[in-house]
C-alpha cells in the first residue's frame, strides 16, 4: 500500500487527485496510529521557543493555525467542484502544507544563507518580499507578479464554492453584481463608478456623507423640492466628490449576494483571503500566538478552561473590520431605500475571510451556519425521497462545502507557488 520511497509521497504517483485510490484507506491507518502523545509532541516541536534558522516563524504559525485543511488528507479527491484540482496544484500545496521546499519550477535550487534547504530564485524583478521560493509560499503570497493569477484564481474558486453551496440551500444568488442593479438603479451607472470607487481618501469620505445627507434630505417628508431639485440637489454634492482614479473607475463590487426567498433576508458577501505568515502580517500573529500560548500553559497548570483557545487571526479579523467599513457605503443606501419601501430588508454585509494556512473567520463561520439552516428548512420543506434521514443530509451538506471550501484554497494556493518566480513582463 505503501510507496517505495518517502520522494514518492510528493511526486503524484500514488497519491494525487488522478490516483486517489489508497488515500482515504490510509488515513484511516494513520488517524488510528496517531496518539494523542505524538499530538502533542508536535505542539512542543512547534513552540515559540524554538525559533531557529531551521525552524521559522511562518513555520510556527502554519503548524499552530486552527486549520480546517486536514479534512484533504482524510477525503477522497474524487468529489465534485466547481473548479479543477490538477496533480501540480495538489503537490505544490501539499508540500507548503507540511513546510517541504516546493517541486523544482524555475530553475536549480542553491545553497542560500538563510535556508536549511537549497532554493530557487525568482526569474522577475520586483519589490516586496524575498526573492527567493520559499516552502511556506510567502513569496508568491506577498506579491510576485507570476503568481498574480493564481491570486485571483483561488479567490474566484472560493467565490464559486459559496455560490453553488448557497444555491444547493435554495437562495437566490448573484455572482459580481454591478452597483447599477445592486442598488435599484438608485443612481446611473456612471455616477456608480464616481459614488464608489474602489479606493477612498479621506476627502472623498467626507464628501461621501454630504452625499449621503442629501440623499436622505430629498427622501424625507420634509423636503418641499420639486422633482429636478432633488435632481439638482444630490447631483451637485455628487460633482463635489474628488475625481477617483484610473484603476478605481471599476467601481465597489461585492463578489456574492444571497437572499432566502422565503424570509427576505439578503447578505452582500465579499471574499478575501491573507496569507497569515507573510511579512506584512507575522508579527502580530506571533504576538497573538505568544499571548494564546501563555494562556494554555496558565489556565492548565490551574486546571481552567484555556480563555483564548478559539481566538481568531488578528489578521483576518481587520481583514473584516476594513472591509466591513469599506462596503458600509453600500448599505447605507439600502437602509434608506428600505425605509422607501423600496426593498424589503436590509441586507447583512459579510466579509467572508481565510487565510491561505486554512484558517475561516468567525464572520465566515457564521455565514455558513446562515447557509446550512437555508439548506435544513429546504429539505425540510420537500423531504428526501431515497429515505435519507434529514440530520444526515445537512451533516453532509456541512461537510462538502468546508471540504470544498479547503480543496479551493489548496486548488489556488498551488497554482500561486507553480507559478511563482517565472519569468514576467
Amino acid at each position: 500500500m505503501l510507496p517505495p520511497s518517502a520522494a514518492a509521497f510528493l511526486d503524484g504517483s500514488r497519491f494525487s487527485p488522478a490516483h486517489d485510490g489508497l488515500k482515504l484507506k490510509l488515513s484511516k491507518v494513520l488517524l488510528k496510529t496517531l496518539s494523542r502523545a505524538h499530538s502533542d509532541e508536535f505542539q512542543r516541536s512547534v513552540s515559540l521557543t524554538d525559533l531557529s534558522q531551521t525552524l521559522t516563524k511562518s513555520d510556527i504559525l502554519r503548524a499552530a493555525a486552527p486549520t480546517q485543511s486536514g479534512l484533504i488528507f482524510t477525503s477522497s479527491l474524487k468529489h465534485a467542484l466547481p473548479f479543477v484540482l490538477t496533480n501540480e496544484q495538489y503537490i505544490s500545496w501539499t508540500c507548503a502544507f507540511l513546510g517541504l521546499p516546493p517541486p523544482r519550477t524555475v530553475g536549480q535550487p542553491r545553497e542560500q544563507e538563510g535556508f536549511d534547504y537549497p532554493v530557487q530564485k525568482c526569474l522577475t524583478e520586483h519589490r516586496g518580499a524575498s526573492p527567493f521560493l520559499d516552502a511556506d509560499g510567502s513569496h508568491a503570497a506577498s506579491g510576485c507578479p507570476s503568481a498574480t493569477a493564481g491570486r485571483m484564481r483561488k479567490h474566484n474558486y472560493l467565490v464559486r464554492v459559496l455560490a453553488a453551496a448557497a444555491k444547493e440551500a435554495g437562495l437566490r444568488v448573484s455572482i459580481e453584481p454591478d452597483t447599477y442593479t445592486l442598488l435599484l438603479g438608485e443612481f446611473s451607472k456612471s455616477e456608480c463608478r464616481r459614488i464608489f470607487p474602489k479606493h477612498t481618501s479621506k476627502t472623498y469620505k467626507e464628501k461621501f456623507q454630504a452625499v449621503l445627507s442629501a440623499v436622505e434630505f430629498v427622501a424625507s417628508p420634509a423636503c418641499t423640492l420639486d422633482a429636478a431639485a432633488k435632481l439638482s440637489h444630490v447631483r451637485t454634492r455628487i460633482d463635489d466628490l474628488p475625481a477617483p482614479k484610473k484603476e478605481d473607475l471599476t467601481g465597489l463590487r461585492l463578489d456574492i449576494t444571497m437572499e432566502n426567498p422565503f424570509t427576505g433576508e439578503a447578505k452582500w458577501v465579499d471574499v478575501t483571503v491573507a496569507h497569515t505568515g507573510a511579512d506584512t502580517y507575522r508579527e502580530k500573529e506571533i504576538k497573538a500566538l505568544q499571548a494564546r500560548q501563555l494562556a494554555t500553559v496558565v489556565s492548565s497548570s490551574l486546571a481552567l478552561p484555556d480563555p483564548f483557545l478559539s481566538d481568531p487571526s488578528p489578521t483576518l479579523l481587520e481583514r473584516c473590520a476594513t472591509k466591513l467599513e469599506k462596503y458600509s457605503r453600500l448599505i447605507h443606501i439600502a437602509k434608506k431605500q428600505v425605509l422607501e419601501f423600496k426593498r424589503a430588508a436590509v441586507p447583512a454585509f459579510t466579509a467572508f475571510a481565510l487565510s491561505d494556512y486554512g484558517e475561516i473567520s468567525p464572520a465566515a463561520k457564521d455565514l455558513l451556519d446562515w447557509v446550512t439552516a437555508a439548506y435544513r428548512a429546504k429539505c425540510t420543506a420537500e423531504p428526501s425521497t431515497d429515505g435519507v434521514p434529514l440530520m444526515e443530509l445537512v451533516r453532509n451538506f456541512k461537510y462538502r462545502v468546508r471540504l470544498s471550501l479547503q480543496l479551493a484554497l489548496a486548488a489556488g494556493c498551488g497554482e500561486m507557488l507553480c507559478k511563482a518566480g517565472q519569468a514576467w513582463r
